[in-house]
């Protein structure tokens, strides 16, 4: 008898403008499942929404068309976050790759050059902030927190 998998959906994130008018969506949608009343398990890499990863529990309500917006962070899942915009396209495959084998997961944005990158709560963060740091000095990408938690 198999195990009944846990319905996914989507929660709205609204994004307020920077002054650059940054970022270019005003809404993201991050996949969850359902763990309590309104209580949703965020189970994707943000790409814009700052203060959120990967495993946190957020609360949301459910609008007049049936979709879920977020209300508020319930439980922190510990991961930090970090968007990197990398300024050669064609240099985000393998950067990806050697993230992934050192234990960081991330999610690509429609923007090409855009990565997002995610640093589990039980893995160092001093790894990850070496390499971004020195690839930001050679010229290579520029770095944002969007959801720092690690101790630095």
């Amino acid at each position: 008898m198999s195990a009944t998998k846990p319905k996914r959906m989507k929660v709205y994130f609204e994004l307020p403008e920077e002054e650059d008018g940054y970022p270019p969506d005003r809404v993201e949608s991050l996949w969850a499942e359902q763990v309590g009343p309104r209580e949703f398990k965020i189970d994707n890499i943000p790409i814009y929404v700052r203060g959120i990863g990967s495993g946190d529990v957020v609360a949301a309500y459910s609008d007049e068309e049936g979709e879920l917006h977020f209300r508020e962070l319930l439980r922190s899942s510990g991961n930090s976050v970090f968007r990197l915009y990398v300024f050669d396209e064609k240099e985000i495959p393998a950067l990806r790759r050697m993230l992934r084998d050192q234990g960081y997961e991330s999610e690509q944005s429609y923007i090409p050059n855009l990565v997002a990158v995610e640093i589990p709560a039980n893995k160092p963060i001093h790894p990850f902030l070496d390499l971004i740091v020195k690839q930001a000095k050679d010229n290579y990408l520029e770095y944002q927190e969007a959801a720092l938690r690690h101790r630095i």
